[in-house]
């Protein structure tokens, strides 16, 4: 993608035929980053409980490594930071990036119908570009300062991306701790529940009960046998004191 970019957008700028692009040096870069990965999928697929504990392990790497980036990275690259405050259409064009594939991806999915975990997963795998891999191609195998001057594009749309995400995060918590709340059912105390009372019966159920149809009793029962009736007595007598 680089030769192409640079054949889109940099002939406006600069001459291309002049820049010597060391296609080695980018090969070695990219399989710096693609080894790992692949070691990953590996333990992945054939150790998923190694895998498992790797990933407890290393969480706490990431934490560090994102504060070490945010803190020392930015005074070690101030420089190429006050280029920022300089040219602040860097800005502009470096959020329009991640930020309109967040929408356009999740326009599309809308209007295909689909899901809202597809909806959710294709605008994020849209928007989230793979800057890492840019920004060590261009520090550590473009000769300087023509790297360094690259890298502040992919830098700053690694600091702008996380920005709506975060937004929206913060405002589903908002949402659930403060609104959803009053939506819940009360739930009473079963003390404070009234019981009902089991000697009312409804006029109609009493009626039925003072009032029973008279085809539907039959206090002796009736057995025919061939051509003779035999009569039981269902009533039990009482007993005796």
């Amino acid at each position: 993608m680089m030769p192409l970019l640079l054949f889109i957008y940099g002939r406006f700028f600069i001459d291309v035929t002049k820049i010597k692009i060391p296609y080695v040096n980018i090969v070695f870069q990219l399989l710096q980053v693609a080894i790992p990965a692949l070691m990953g999928l590996g333990l992945r697929i054939w150790k998923p409980k190694l895998a498992v504990k790797c990933t407890k392990l290393t969480r706490p790497l990431f934490y560090v490594f994102i504060v070490f980036f945010l803190t020392i990275g930015v005074y070690i690259n101030w420089s190429l930071t006050r280029l920022l405050g300089v040219y602040p259409l860097l800005i502009l064009t470096s959020a329009l990036l991640p930020w309109l594939g967040f929408c356009i991806a999740s326009l599309f999915t809308l209007i295909l119908r689909q899901s809202r975990k597809l909806v959710i997963t294709v605008a994020l795998e849209t928007g989230i570009q793979n800057i890492g891999v840019g920004i060590l191609v261009l520090l550590y195998t473009m000769p300087k300062p023509i790297g360094e001057l690259g890298a502040i594009m992919p830098i700053t749309v690694a600091i702008l991306t996380p920005i709506p995400l975060c937004l929206i995060y913060l405002g589903l918590v908002i949402k659930r701790k403060c609104f959803d709340h009053q939506n819940e059912p009360v739930i009473h105390d079963p003390c404070e529940i009234e019981p009902l009372s089991t000697t009312k019966i409804s006029s109609k159920c009493s009626n039925d009960i003072m009032n029973p149809p008279t085809d539907t009793i039959k206090s002796p029962t009736q057995v025919s046998l061939t051509d003779t009736s035999v009569t039981i007595n269902t009533t039990v007598p009482h007993e005796r004191m």
